[in-house]
C-alpha cells in the first residue's frame, strides 16, 4: 500500500495512488478492481471512489474523490477492499481532514504546484517512487563493509549456483501464475476424497504388518494356490451343484425345524427292527419273482388238482362254517375237555352207586328204559353204560344182587330171570 493524505482542501478532487506488493515486495495485480468505501463523520456517505489502472503497470491503481458538501474540519474515513489470488486482504482504512480551500490565500493547486516545481499534479506518484526505496531501508543503516561481512555470514549456509540452477532448473517448469494456497488445499481434498480414511488405513496396516518381510513372488504363489485347490471341485461341479442350490429357498429351515419335520413325517413308518423282518422274508423271494398272472395261474392249477384229490368245494367249506360259527369265540383245549367230562362222569357215577344200592327190580327196569328213551349217541351211551356197570361193580359187595349191563338187562336175586328180549 502506498502512502495517503492527511487533508485535502474544501472544492478540490482529491486524488491518491493504491500500490498492491506481495510478501516478496514484487508488485502484484488484484483479482479484479479495488473498491474504496466512504465514511464522512463516521457516517457512510454512499459516494463512490473511481479507481482506475493504468495500462502496462502491475499493481497500481488510481484513486479519484470529488466529495459532495464537505466542509472545513469535515473528518473522512477511506476503507479499501481488495482480493488477491482470490484471497481477500484485510481492509485498509485511513482519515483525511477536510482543509480550508488552499487557493484562499492567494494560490490556488496549480500555482503551489509551480511554487515547488511540480509540472503536473502527480507529488503521490513521484512520493511513492521515493517510498519504494526508502520503505526497507532501516533506521540506521550499516555501512558497506558491514553489510558486505552479514551478506558473507548469512549466505554461507546458503546453497551454491549449481544447486540454484538445478531447482531452477525445476521451477521453470512452474506454472507463470501458480494456485495460492487455498486453491492447492482444494485440489487435494478433491483428489484425496475418494481415497481411504487413515483409520481404514490403520485397519489395512495391521493386516499388512502380518505379512512375512519376504513375501512369495507370483510364481509361488500360484504354485501354492494350484497345489492346495487340486482336489477341489471342478467348476462344471460346482455349476452342477449351483444348479441345485438354487432351488433352495431364499430362507432355508434350520437344523431343528429340519430334524422335527423329519422325525413328524417318518412317525408313522415301519421301525428298523421290522424292516429287518420284513427283509428277512424279502431276502427268500426268487431274484426273479412270477408276475401276477403266473402266479394266479398256479394257484388255480393247485386248487384244481386239491379238488380232483378230494380237497372240500367252498359250498363245503361254507357248512363246515356255519358249525364253527356257534363255538365260542374262545374253546376250552382238549385237556379242559377231557377233565370236565372226567369230572362229570365221576360225578354220575357216585349219583348210580347210590341210586342203585337202593334199587329193587322194579327201579332197575325204570332206569333202562329210561335209558333206552334217551336220544343218546353212541359215544355218550358208552360212557353212560360204563358208568351202570361201575357203579354195580361198587354194589355187588353189598347187596345179594347181580345186575348186568343194558344189553343183557337182567337181575339175579335168589332167582334166575332170563334176560328179557
Amino acid at each position: 500500500m502506498s502512502i495517503r493524505p492527511t487533508s485535502f482542501g474544501v472544492g478540490e478532487t482529491w486524488t491518491w495512488n493504491i500500490r498492491l506488493r506481495n510478501v516478496a515486495n514484487a508488485a502484484v495485480d488484484a483479482d479484479s478492481t479495488p473498491t474504496v468505501t466512504v465514511y464522512k463523520n463516521n457516517s457512510a456517505t454512499g459516494e463512490s471512489v473511481t479507481v482506475t489502472k493504468p495500462s502496462a503497470t502491475t499493481g497500481w491503481y488510481q484513486c479519484s474523490f470529488d466529495p459532495a458538501g464537505e466542509a472545513e474540519h469535515d473528518v473522512y474515513s477511506f476503507v479499501e477492499n481488495v482480493t488477491i489470488a482470490s484471497v481477500a486482504q484485510a481492509p485498509f482504512q485511513w482519515e483525511a481532514v477536510v482543509l480550508a480551500s488552499v487557493g484562499a490565500g492567494g494560490l490556488d493547486a496549480a500555482g503551489v504546484r509551480a511554487a515547488v516545481g511540480l509540472a503536473s499534479a502527480n507529488m503521490d506518484t513521484q512520493l511513492s517512487g521515493i517510498n519504494n526505496k526508502t520503505t526497507n531501508l532501516p533506521s540506521d543503516p550499516a555501512d558497506q563493509s558491514l553489510v558486505e561481512a552479514a551478506i558473507t555470514a548469512a549466505t554461507s549456509g546458503l546453497a551454491s549456483q549449481s544447486v540454484l540452477n538445478s531447482v531452477k532448473a525445476k521451477t521453470d517448469n512452474l506454472p507463470t501464475d501458480p494456485a495460492d494456497q487455498s486453491q492447492v488445499e482444494a485440489a487435494i481434498t478433491s483428489a484425496t476424497s475418494g481415497l481411504a480414511s487413515q483409520s481404514s488405513l490403520n485397519l489395512v496396516k495391521t493386516k499388512t504388518d502380518n505379512l512375512p518381510s519376504d513375501p512369495a513372488d507370483q510364481s509361488s504363489v500360484e504354485a501354492a494356490i494350484t497345489a492346495a485347490t487340486s482336489g477341489l471341485a471342478s467348476q462344471s461341479d460346482l455349476t452342477a451343484v449351483k444348479a441345485k442350490t438354487d432351488n433352495l429357498p431364499s430362507d432355508p429351515a434350520d437344523q431343528s425345524s429340519v430334524e422335527a419335520a423329519i422325525t413328524s413325517a417318518t412317525s408313522g413308518l415301519a421301525s428298523q427292527s421290522s424292516l429287518n423282518s420284513v427283509k428277512a422274508k424279502t431276502d427268500n423271494l426268487p431274484s426273479d419273482p412270477a408276475d401276477q398272472s403266473s402266479v394266479e395261474a398256479a394257484i388255480t392249477a393247485a386248487v384244481n388238482s386239491l379238488i380232483s384229490s378230494g380237497l372240500a368245494l367252498q359250498s363245503t367249506l361254507l357248512t363246515v362254517k356255519a358249525k364253527t360259527d356257534n363255538l365260542p369265540s374262545d374253546p376250552a383245549d382238549q385237556s379242559s375237555v377231557e377233565a370236565a367230562i372226567n369230572s362229570s362222569v365221576t360225578s354220575i357215577v357216585q349219583s348210580l352207586t347210590d341210586l342203585i344200592s337202593n334199587l329193587d327190580i322194579g327201579g332197575i327196569d325204570e332206569i333202562d328204559a329210561k335209558i333206552d328213551d334217551l336220544a343218546l349217541n353212541a359215544i355218550t351211551r358208552d360212557y353212560l353204560n360204563a358208568a351202570i356197570l361201575n357203579a354195580v361193580a361198587s354194589v355187588n359187595s353189598t347187596k345179594n344182587r347181580v345186575i348186568l349191563g343194558p344189553a343183557e338187562k337182567c337181575v339175579f336175586d335168589g332167582k334166575y330171570r332170563r334176560p328179557s328180549s
